[in-house]
């Protein structure tokens, strides 16, 4: 008896197994970004190699053990990254910005998983393991992140990072001085994180001349209360951080600021410099960030300051 003839597989039939492949993939990489996230995070006040590297390098890895193709785990890395940072910043768990600037190691480090698990599955279906062992494997790899984030904790510690910026500025040192030890109005072009939403300085006031003032420095999101330290007008003043009620879950503190201002004929050159604390690592990744942040903060309040000497000086 002759056989009917079998159709061929329709592309809508094809379409729908890809897209179902990298459904099941998101869904298990959401567990492992949003659960691995939850678990780590706790009350630290500290992320380091096992939040940015280990987490998504799971993730990624848990993705490719239910996909088929580099295309299908490419897409649900993707999706999952996608999906999983907007759940953060609508929870509020995190802030966009940072989220952003995490992307590019999480995506590395997903792809760098999911190049693992491809080759995990396929010893996996040589040697005719069931899903069950997927499952398994997956829940493993959990427990390790718990572990691993239990031996890194005690080398977490705070980092001391110092940065520097200047501007020389058309008054001489008592001019510069006055314009900075206090500021009606801090009005001129913002620096890009600023204008995508790092907080935005736009006074300072001072209670007293001296050592023991208070300096309060306000933003568009909260304060900096400052103390003076160093009182030596018109060359120095440097002040240190007592209190900041800006957004942010305070991975980054700062400690301390300074103005140098020296005298270049009758102009004056202004060094600014700011002392934070951080306890995000790799440092190799986040200190570019931190620093980006800080002189971008330097460039807008330095850039007031000489507009204001300009008007000063007419």
């Amino acid at each position: 008896m002759k056989l009917p003839n079998i159709p061929p597989e329709l592309p809508e039939a094809k379409t729908k197994g890809f897209r179902a492949k990298i459904l099941i993939g998101v869904v298990v990489g959401l567990v492992f970004e949003i659960g691995g996230y939850y678990l780590l995070r706790g009350n630290q006040t500290a992320f380091g190699w096992v939040m940015f590297i280990g987490v998504p390098a799971v993730m990624g890895f848990a993705i490719s053990l239910f996909t088929q193709t580099k295309w299908q785990t490419f897409w649900g890395i993707l999706l999952t990254l996608v999906i999983g940072i907007v759940f953060l910043i609508l929870v509020k768990w995190e802030g966009w910005i940072c989220c952003v600037l995490a992307s590019p190691l999480l995506l590395a480090c997903a792809v760098f998983g999911a190049v693992i698990g491809h080759n995990v599955r396929a010893w996996l279906l040589q040697k005719n393991i069931k899903i069950i062992g997927r499952f398994l494997m997956l829940g493993s790899m959990m427990v390790f992140l718990v572990g691993a984030k239990e031996i890194e904790k005690p080398y977490l510690n705070s980092r001391l990072e110092v940065f520097n910026s200047s501007v020389t500025v058309s008054v001489t040192p008592e001019k510069a001085w006055n314009l900075i030890k206090s500021i009606e109005r801090v009005d001129t072009h913002k620096p890009l994180l600023l204008a995508i939403g790092l907080p935005v300085p736009q006074s300072c006031t001072l209670d007293k001349d001296g050592v023991g003032g208070k300096r309060i420095c306000y933003f568009n999101q909260g304060i900096i209360a400052q103390e003076i330290t160093e009182w030596n007008p018109p060359r120095f003043m440097k002040v240190k951080i007592t209190e900041s009620t800006l957004p942010g879950r305070h991975w980054l503190k700062f400690v301390d600021a300074s103005y140098e201002f020296i005298p270049q004929g009758d102009k004056t050159l202004v060094f600014r410099t700011t002392t934070i604390s951080s306890r995000l690592y790799p440092r190799w990744y986040w200190r570019q960030f931190e620093e980006y942040g800080v002189r971008s903060e330097h460039e807008y309040v330095l850039s007031d300051l000489v507009r204001r000497a300009e008007l000063e000086s007419k």
